[in-house]
This record gives structure tokens, C-alpha cells and sequence, in this order.
């Protein structure tokens, strides 16, 4: 048996292990049954539009690809499960452009892989999208990469997400963001009227329901907000330790100084503000730095790195 069709959606939902809603386009392809086993099948995808895992993509376009069953040799008599592939993903995705590639295996639950890069997406498109408010202030670019995978783990039996993945927006400008507020009120102890982020670089990992941030860094020509944490995928969990500097302060340290004891010369100058979520509501809590640590250095050196070109070598 073989076929040659294609599928219209309009405003379908499908789950490939990532939720897609508001699906409106068209699958075509061409594919044989061959008696005991599904054979190749080849094929398109166009998207006009639709919302992938809350994100909102236009104009999408790939190939569709699946190779013949193959016999398992564990059981015989009896087939691999099918692998489609997705190659040449083109689109939009916040005004960007979207590429990337996936690769789904279908059993039942879905095992899937995708690689994703987004260029040139527009800040103000996703303020637009996640409701930031109208008073938030968010221009510029930004460039992402995203791996994420799901595999079984071996402890639970259950099939578990993982992942990596980094944001950065190399110019644009950053006001008014609720959390971001929040944090630059703490540390200067009044409202920060005129303080806005000119840069932001974040790497992150996914595992299982968690994202561990490694690096979130925000530059400003006034401050500078430099950390690490993890949260989970609702935001119920949340547990990050920032570093708040002035920017002129970095702009000031000795190049050697990262090499050796920073404690005399930020002792008054730099400040620690744990976030955590307490009660269904974020709780900001400034410390001070007794001890210049590790991880505290990393973050200046990446910042003072970072922001030469904002606040000037």
C-alpha cells in the first residue's frame, strides 16, 4: 500500500513532546506499507503559522524525511519504530529568523531531538508576545541556540528532558522589567529612574523539569548584574544569587586585580542579592560580600569582559 496526500490544519494541536497549538499549513508526503513495516517516506512541511512551546512561529518550512523499518534484533519478526526527521528548518520566529533541525522517534512516548538557532529576533516582539506591561522598555536584538533532547532515565524508567542552550543580546536596551526593577531597586535603595541594560548573555542547561542558569549576566553603563541559579519550568521554584556592581567600579580595577584578592578593593563596592520565591511571591535579599568567592570572581571577570564596549575600557 502506498500513499501520496496531503494534511490541512487549521488551528490544529499535535504533541511530538513539545506542545504545539494554533497550527495553521499543510503536510504533504509520500510514504509505502509494506505488509509488516512502514517503508520511506518523504515529504514537507509549510507552516503558515503556529505556537510552538508558547512561542510563536511564522512562515515555517522544512523537509520531511523518514527511512525504511528496520528488523529489531532483539525481537524477531518485529520493527525499529519509525524516525522522521526534520532537515532544513527555515521560519520567523519574534521578526527573526529561525533554523535549525529535529529528529523524532515515534513511540509511544514520543522520543524526540531538536537543534534550534534564532537570529535577529526583536526584544519588543517579545514583550509583545509574554505580556511584560506596558511600561517595559525592550529593544534591541537577540540571538539564541537551543538543544534539547529527552532520553530515558535509568533510575525512574521514565523518559526525562535535557538540554543546553544560551541567549545573547549584544545591543539593545533593557528597562523596566519587573525583576530587573526589582533587583537595581535593592541595590541602590531607591528607584532606578534612569538605569537600563545595554547588553544580556545567559547559558543555561534543562534537566527534567528544571533550568540551570550558569551565567545571567546584564550590562548597564550605571550597573552591572552578573549571576547563576536554577528555576523550574512553572516558575514556582525559583533560587538565584546575583553580583550588583557599578559600572564605573569595574571600569576601574587594575587588569591584574582579577588575579588576586578582590576583597579590599570591592569590600564597599560590591553587593550580593539572592532571589528566591517564598509563599508564591519573590523575595529579594541583599547581603554584603565578606569574602570576595570563586564564583563572585567569575561573574566581574565576565562582566568587566562584557562590558568594555558599554561602560568603556
Amino acid at each position: 500500500m502506498y500513499w501520496d496526500a496531503e494534511l490541512k490544519l487549521f488551528g490544529a494541536s499535535l504533541d511530538t513532546g513539545v506542545a504545539w497549538e494554533e497550527v495553521f499549513g499543510s503536510i504533504a508526503c509520500r510514504g509505502r506499507y509494506e505488509g509488516t513495516h512502514v517503508g520511506a517516506i518523504r515529504g514537507n512541511v509549510w507552516l503558515d503559522r503556529a505556537v510552538i512551546s508558547r512561542m510563536p512561529v511564522a512562515a515555517a518550512r522544512c523537509a520531511l524525511k523518514a527511512d525504511a523499518q528496520q528488523p529489531d534484533p532483539a525481537r524477531p519478526g518485529q520493527f525499529l519504530p519509525t524516525t522522521l526527521q526534520l532537515l532544513n528548518l527555515s521560519g520567523g520566529l519574534f521578526r527573526g529568523e529561525l533554523g535549525g533541525q529535529a529528529r523524532v522517534v515515534l513511540t509511544d512516548p514520543t522520543r524526540y531531538e531538536v537543534w534550534l538557532t534564532v537570529t535577529d529576533a526583536q526584544l519588543e516582539e517579545v514583550a509583545r508576545h509574554y505580556k511584560l506591561g506596558s511600561d517595559a522598555d525592550l529593544k534591541g536584538i537577540a540571538q539564541a541556540q537551543l538543544l534539547i533532547y529527552n532520553k530515558l532515565d535509568p533510575k525512574t524508567g521514565k523518559l526525562s528532558v535535557e538540554g543546553t542552550g544560551k541567549i545573547d543580546v549584544p545591543s539593545g536596551r533593557m528597562y523596566n522589567l519587573p525583576i530587573l526593577l526589582e533587583l537595581v531597586k535593592v541595590f541602590k535603595l531607591q528607584t532606578p529612574d534612569k538605569t537600563a541594560f545595554e547588553q544580556a548573555h545567559a547559558v543555561f542547561r534543562i534537566q527534567g523539569d528544571r533550568i540551570k542558569v550558569d551565567q545571567l549576566d546584564m550590562i548597564g553603563k550605571a550597573v552591572c548584574v552578573g549571576g547563576s541559579g536554577e528555576l523550574d519550568f512553572g516558575g514556582d521554584y525559583v533560587k538565584f544569587e546575583f553580583y550588583t556592581v557599578w559600572s564605573q567600579v569595574l571600569k576601574k580595577l587594575p587588569p591584574d586585580t582579577l588575579a588576586g584578592d578582590l576583597t579590599a578593593f570591592l569590600s564597599t563596592n560590591l553587593f550580593t542579592i539572592k532571589l528566591v520565591r517564598e509563599n508564591g511571591e519573590l523575595k529579594y535579599k541583599p547581603e554584603p560580600v565578606p569574602l570576595v568567592t570563586e564564583p563572585a570572581k567569575a561573574a566581574i571577570d565576565r562582566m568587566k569582559r562584557l562590558g568594555a564596549r558599554v561602560i568603556g575600557k
